[in-house]
């Protein structure tokens, strides 16, 4: 919802993301360690490769049209529908979790920041 609203958040909205991130991810009775903690520089490496992301999906959708092909999203969109970055993939999900992470993602900090 965040990245809704606006997709280049400053120092400050990515702090208040963070804080409402580990806020959501904290147990009762338990610290967060450094690995587990959502910072403002995971928050802003999510947003940059989110960012990115509905560039190359764009990007390919305008290469396929080009072409006069529509093919089917496995979100069930077609390429030519507006692209909102909403359609993110069981496929896409299993990429982050196995490894298979965008260039410029820590592999620490990829997965707690995909939750934001």
């Amino acid at each position: 919802s965040y990245f809704n609203e606006n997709q280049y958040p400053d120092e400050a909205k990515r702090e208040e993301i963070a804080n409402a991130c580990n806020a959501v991810i904290q147990k009762p009775g338990k610290k967060l360690s450094d690995l587990e903690r959502v910072t403002s520089l995971k928050v802003y490496n999510w947003f940059a490769n989110r960012r990115k992301e509905i560039k190359r999906r764009a990007n390919i959708a305008a290469i396929l049209e080009s072409h006069g092909i529509d093919v089917q999203s496995p979100g069930g969109h077609s390429n030519s529908d507006d692209v909102d970055g909403n359609d993110y993939s069981e496929q896409d999900t299993w990429q982050v979790r196995n490894g298979e992470e965008e260039e410029g993602r820590s592999s620490e900090g990829g997965r707690e920041a995909e939750k934001v």
